[in-house]
C-alpha cells in the first residue's frame, strides 16, 4: 500500500491490526473471548481539534469476555 495522508497533510505509513477470538458453545450457554489489536499498533488516525500537531491513535490492546445464556 502506498502512502495515506492525514488532513494536516503529514505522510502516515499504511500498518495492519490482529484481533482474534475464541469461543465455546455449550447446550444452553456460549462462552467467548475476544482479543482487538493484539499487536498494540497505536498509529495515528485522525487529526485532533485539540492543537497543531496531535493526533487520535487507535486503541491499544484490548479484551472482551462475553457469556450468552438461552432460557
Amino acid at each position: 500500500m502506498g502512502k495515506v495522508y492525514i488532513k494536516n497533510g503529514t505522510p502516515v505509513g499504511s500498518y495492519t491490526t490482529v484481533d482474534a477470538g475464541v469461543g465455546y458453545r455449550f447446550e444452553r450457554r456460549e462462552l467467548r473471548l475476544d482479543g482487538y489489536n493484539l499487536s498494540n499498533r497505536r498509529d495515528p488516525v485522525a487529526i485532533s481539534e485539540l492543537g497543531d500537531g496531535q493526533a487520535y491513535r487507535l486503541p491499544g490492546r484490548n479484551a472482551l469476555l462475553s457469556a450468552n445464556f438461552a432460557f
